[in-house]
């Protein structure tokens, strides 16, 4: 008898006795990572698969938590960010900042961006890659003459041409190639949010940064309470929907999927605490719960404990019985 009809069977045994086998969808918070001396902030791909970087007495290396160790050797930037796609590609910066070499590697095509060091290496938080494979990251042009930071692709070259003294950093890509970054001028004391596509997606007196979008071209990002003055306080904010919250406190580092869920860090008056728009509160605790990252199946995994632990919130299938009364 194969496996399809003792499930019958069962199914029919179940039904006779009145019962009925029922999918259901629970959720279950875990500890992803901890040990080390720091983690980064941790990116997913639509199989449920986190990386970072994690720093072990001055030693950086990259992470999966399906596949284990995924760089060898140090790479000297704590803050070292990656990024994989739902391929399983894995992208990250390598190099110390300074004047040995520096890049861009993946663990599928080896390196994709190299330099020998000094100012044109790629800013440490701007390495992020698509489901097609484009890779994008920051550059400076300072011994050019040109002095400004631009985006760069692996496929388009360059992305940016913005006036001289201006950083460009904080990118986000999505499956149609947009590209979402945060420019600043060292002339102005604002931060605006742009788009290869669609040039500026903000253009005010404000602080806007942390960009992210997703595959309909919703770029959520935080922007800074004008009324507060000089005090760091955040709203989060929607190019479609406009402003997402109105805490009056520190709403930061959103990530949102393709079903418009956002999630990001609120401060809670004693510490940070992860919230999504939809499912409000994700956590609530005495520990510090910070810049999380969400997929289209709803997992979310964040930094929490001063940086020394990765946790995540998955779905999980589960078979139960209910009884027909």
């Amino acid at each position: 008898m194969n496996m399809r009809a003792v499930t019958n069977v069962i199914l029919s045994v179940f039904a006779a006795l009145g019962m009925t086998l029922v999918e259901a969808s629970v959720t279950d918070i875990v500890t992803i990572a901890s040990g080390s001396d720091r983690y980064s902030r941790p990116k997913l791909n639509n199989n449920n698969e986190v990386v970072w970087a994690q720093t072990s007495e001055d030693v950086t290396t990259i992470w999966s938590n399906l596949r284990g160790q995924v760089s060898f050797g140090s790479f000297e930037v704590p803050d070292n960010t990656p990024d994989i796609n739902d391929h399983g590609e894995v992208i990250w910066r390598f190099g110390d900042g300074g004047q040995g070499p520096d890049g861009i590697e993946s663990n599928l095509r080896g390196l994709i961006y190299y330099e020998e060091g000094g100012a044109l290496d790629p800013y440490y938080d701007t390495q992020r890659i698509n489901n097609h494979g484009e890779i994008i990251w920051s550059k400076n042009l300072w011994p050019t003459g040109y002095r400004a930071e631009e985006i760069w692709s692996n496929e388009r070259g360059r992305l940016t041409y913005s006036p001289q003294y201006t950083s460009n950093r904080q990118t986000a890509i999505n499956d149609s190639g947009e590209v979402v970054y945060v420019s600043h001028s060292a002339f102005t004391e604002y931060y605006n949010i742009l788009s290869t596509e669609r040039g500026p997606v903000t253009n005010d007196p404000m602080w806007e940064w942390q960009p992210d979008i997703n595959n309909s071209g919703e770029i959520v990002w935080a922007q800074k309470i004008p009324e507060v003055g000089n005090l760091q306080k955040w709203e989060i904010w929607s190019n479609i929907r406009g402003q997402i919250t109105y805490n009056n406190v520190n709403d930061e580092f959103p990530s949102i999927n393709d079903e418009g869920e956002i999630v990001w860090q609120h401060w809670d008056g004693n510490d940070y605490e992860i919230v999504s728009n939809i499912r409000g509160h994700i956590t609530d605790n005495d520990v510090e719960d910070i810049r999380p990252d969400i997929n289209n199946l709803g997992t979310i995994v964040w930094l929490s404990n001063n940086r020394k632990t990765i946790v995540g919130m998955f779905s999980v299938s589960e078979t139960k019985i209910v009884i027909d009364i």
